[in-house]
């Protein structure tokens, strides 16, 4: 992550696995993880937080594309 001072700082590590399909129907048999720098795993509504994110900006692509400009970090 990069700070407001435009640091890189440590920050969650998002993840997504691909499952056979039929798997998970409802995310595009995408399976959803996050974990915290400390390698914690995150609890999260993945559907909600992910998946409909995903599957709704990038469905044509099988869920995968780039965030919108507004939320990428800056070099």
């Amino acid at each position: 992550m990069v700070n407001d001072d435009g640091k890189v700082t440590k920050g969650p590590l998002f993840l997504m696995q691909k499952v056979a399909a039929g798997t998970s129907p409802e995310t595009g048999d995408w399976y959803y993880m996050a974990v915290t720098p400390g390698g914690t795993p995150m609890t999260m509504d993945v559907v909600a937080a992910c998946s409909e994110c995903h599957q709704g900006n990038f469905g044509q692509r099988d869920g995968l594309g780039y965030p919108v400009e507004e939320a990428r970090a800056k070099p």
